[in-house]
């Protein structure tokens, strides 16, 4: 929208009016009224009134609102909401629930969401006002539709994982003393990511012919691949926080390498561990232990929740260094007959497996129902799941977003990264090795924030689980129908989240619901045995 616009607001036979540049966006043949008879009814979904201007309508929308749903009105013009917001007075709209929105109130949104638990956004146009800025409310709905369904896929995953990701960071915290974080890890050479699959094979001459021109990271599903073939990583990237991923270090010198680990990382791979460590963490919950650890000086990085130790690993090549990543072995897709690269785990024990019934491979999982067919960069028939295709489609986002990407690989499914020869590559990387310096492991940065030694750390912890499990014991034994927790011990619970956020409550906790109290005495009884484990871990004669 070029120039300033002009607005007025008219009144009329029909009522007041609003013109905008001329144009009144009042319809009397599509009246506010007409329009709700064809709204869609939804419970538990937010309805977003766009550009609601002189909020005729407005009530009748709120008394239509179906249970357990609520409502939010946005306008993108400055000068519509400053002509406009007198007439929000005239309706039932909660003063709180008409905002003025930009390209970052995706976020605000975001917030309703997280709060109301909504499983669907209703978008409601009352008038012409959503035309003025079409493009911009398609965005909005989009981005936060996007949310949306990520916080759900999110939501299901902690209520599976969390109480095992949350009982992981108790028992690594005492490790964090003798390790660093990813921030202390920078290079200025570029940086290769490999993940396990298939089209990793076809980079090792290429890896091993230029390895000390990269800095090279590796999913740990891949590292013994490289080493099978006299490769060594610079830095592993462990994600899984159950034990399956001992497989990947199936190689006796791969708990020698440098390994970057997740804070939710299973806790028995780290005690194998004999190189340097250092952490970061995935941030898989609104938990409030994120906001403990940084007050006691213990966070590492944040990143976002990726899923795929994949593409985790290529987030932290970007962040390793500014010149440019290439990346190889992240296919999101599989042929029948291999599933990861050779001399990956998966691949070593197929073959183990193989006998006159059973070939190598993964027929079965090539020919389930829940698989699709797909093309891949080079045009082979390749299978897929929906898993693995929201996994590309993150893959792609983050190459969008970074703009500094190149894919080595010639297999699996196609990303947005440019392919170039490898007389093109050397031209892009100035044609000779960098300049830059080997890793540099930086004495960890001076936080904001007093260290807090993981010990007294975990004897925090401790006595508030103690006094929350006490107050609450003493709750329940004197309760009637009408009681609820005295504030102190909610404002408690809340700070204890990590021993109920995974609970599959719709409803906003902690509560007084006797439900929820009894499930939480169970939570916190278990959560302090292993902060008695994990204490026991810095003081063994304890």
């Amino acid at each position: 929208m070029l120039g300033k616009s002009s607005v007025e607001v008219r009144q009329g036979p029909q009522g007041a009016n609003i013109s905008f540049n001329g144009r009144l966006l009042y319809s009397a043949s599509s009246t506010p009224e007409k329009r709700l008879r064809s709204l869609p009814e939804a419970s538990e979904a937010l309805y977003v009134l766009i550009s609601p201007l002189l909020f005729h309508g407005t009530n009748k929308l709120i008394s239509m609102l179906p249970v357990g749903s609520d409502i939010i009105a946005v306008e993108h013009d400055p000068e519509i909401y400053r002509q406009t917001s007198d007439y929000h007075q005239s309706s039932a709209l909660k003063e709180q629930d008409y905002i003025l929105v930009d390209s970052s109130s995706a976020d605000m949104l975001a917030e309703y969401i997280i709060k109301l638990r909504c499983r669907k956004i209703i978008t409601v146009k009352l008038n012409l006002g959503y035309m003025i800025n079409r493009r911009f409310y398609d965005e909005l709905i989009q981005n936060t539709e996007s949310f949306l369904s990520n916080f759900w896929k999110n939501r299901m995953t902690t209520i599976h994982m969390g109480r095992l990701w949350c009982r992981n960071i108790i028992l690594n915290t005492p490790r964090i003393s003798n390790a660093s974080f990813i921030s202390n890890l920078k290079t200025d050479k570029p940086v290769i990511s490999l993940g396990a699959g298939e089209s990793l094979e076809e980079n090792i001459p290429f890896i091993k012919k230029n390895r000390e021109r990269f800095f090279l990271t590796a999913a740990d599903t891949a590292v013994t691949s490289l080493l099978l073939n006299g490769i060594r990583p610079d830095l592993v990237i462990a994600l899984e926080s159950q034990h399956a991923n001992l497989y990947d270090f199936y190689e006796d010198d791969s708990f020698d390498l440098p390994v970057a680990a997740d804070l939710t990382s299973s806790p028995e791979l780290l005690r194998k561990l004999r190189g340097p460590l250092y952490f970061y963490i995935s941030e898989f919950d609104y938990s409030i232990i994120f906001k403990l650890l940084d007050n006691s000086g213990l966070l590492p990085p944040l990143l976002p929740p990726l899923g795929s130790v994949g593409i985790t690993s290529l987030l932290i090549s970007l962040l390793l260094t500014d010149n440019w990543v290439l990346f190889s072995g992240l296919d999101f897709s599989f042929i029948p007959d291999k599933y990861h690269a050779q001399g990956a785990p998966s691949h070593i024990i197929s073959q183990l497996n193989e006998s006159r019934l059973q070939k190598t491979g993964f027929f079965h999982s090539a020919y389930s129902v829940k698989r699709t067919k797909e093309t891949d960069k080079s045009g082979r028939i390749v299978y897929t799941d929906l898993v693995m295709k929201s996994y590309a489609e993150t893959l792609s986002r983050l190459i969008t977003d970074s703009g500094r990407t190149i894919d080595l690989g010639k297999y699996g499914l196609e990303n947005p990264a440019p392919a170039y020869s490898e007389d093109q590559l050397f031209e892009i990387l100035c044609s000779k090795p960098a300049d830059g310096s080997e890793l540099l492991n930086r004495n960890r940065e001076m936080s904001k924030k007093p260290f807090c030694s993981p010990s007294d750390f975990l004897k925090t912890e401790a006595g508030k689980l103690e006094r929350a499990i006490s107050e609450v014991v003493e709750f329940q034994n004197y309760r009637d129908e009408k009681s609820v927790l005295p504030e102190e011990t909610l404002i408690l619970i809340n700070e204890l989240d990590y021993t109920w956020l995974f609970f599959p409550d719709k409803n906003p906790l902690p509560s007084s619901d006797s439900s929820f109290l009894r499930r939480f005495l169970f939570s916190a009884s278990w959560f302090s045995s292993q902060i008695s484990h994990a204490s026991a871990l810095i003081n063994p004669q304890s």
